[in-house]
């Protein structure tokens, strides 16, 4: 595939920018992922984290002003962004490795994850692969350990297809894995998807999501407080389903009696949290409902 004109036309300050918006549009898709990989028994991510800035603290007058480092053991309630921060900094003696670290969702710079070796997100590395050489990519993907596709090709989320029946990543057989032959994810040009409407993508609901109905409807038989019940964080069930864009989890909760309606702690309802996502089929289904 041959690279989009709008690599072909900015450089990479230009660029930078663009390629910020769209992983802030794009978050959602990463904390859905995240949302199952949180509950599944055998990890399905090998890599997941957000690119963070960070404003420097030296005198030194040829560092940056910003620090832009990764942080992962990711949470997220909606407006910020919290985890553990991945790299040592440079220039900001306030800051360690390991150390929780914060910002607002519309602060962020990018997110990436890794999921049976295939890297999703990484707008701003896109960004710079365009303008390396072929030796400097292949030096560069070293680094990291991971096969990224050609820019400005970033990809937003995996195929169904990509997750077996319960839920679980698909590992790739043996053969396969020394063939280095790869499921195709469902991919987006990263020019495209910084700008374009991706209500199509929005309408396709994770794998997991779609498979949990049956299982998740006879806990609820069950044990019916599971619609009722609010965790530690004052947050219900319905809420977090609502915020990750869950729709089948979301639809047996209300019909086991869950308000969608309800505000968390935050004063906030899983209606609310299905909008500022932007999730068109959760806030659908929550609107049809009477209050």
């Amino acid at each position: 595939m041959t690279q989009s004109p709008t690599f072909a036309a900015l450089n990479e300050n230009e660029m930078m920018p663009i390629a910020a918006q769209g992983a802030q549009a794009t978050f959602k898709y990463l904390w859905r992922e995240l949302s199952w990989e949180y509950r599944r028994i055998i990890p399905g991510l090998s890599f997941a984290a957000v690119k963070m800035s960070f404003k420097t603290e030296t005198a030194n007058p040829d560092a940056p002003e910003y620090e832009h480092m990764w942080v992962g053991d990711l949470q997220f309630d909606g407006k910020t962004v919290r985890g553990t921060l991945m790299n040592a900094p440079n220039h900001i003696e306030s800051l360690s490795e390991g150390d929780t670290v914060s910002c607002h969702l519309d602060e962020i710079s990018d997110w990436l994850y890794s999921m049976n070796e295939t890297v999703y997100g990484g707008f701003t590395i896109q960004v710079l692969r365009a303008h390396m050489s072929p030796l400097e990519r292949q030096e560069h993907d070293g680094m990291w350990g991971l096969t990224f596709p050609a820019p400005p090709m970033v990809n937003i989320a995996p195929r169904f297809d990509d997750y077996t029946p319960n839920g679980s990543v698909k590992k790739k057989s043996l053969l396969k894995r020394l063939l280095g032959q790869k499921t195709a994810p469902e991919r987006h040009d990263v020019a495209v998807s910084m700008r374009a409407d991706l209500s199509d993508l929005d309408l396709n609901e994770h794998a997991m999501s779609e498979n949990s109905g049956p299982s998740f409807q006879k806990q609820l038989q069950d044990d019916p407080s599971i619609a009722s019940f609010t965790d530690e964080d004052g947050w219900t069930l319905v809420q977090r389903e609502a915020l990750a864009g869950n729709l089948t989890p979301l639809k047996a909760l209300i019909e086991a009696g869950s308000d969608p309606h309800q505000k968390n702690v935050d004063g906030v309802s899983a209606l609310d949290l299905a909008r500022l996502m932007k999730w068109p089929r959760i806030i659908q289904t929550i609107e049809s409902r009477k209050h």
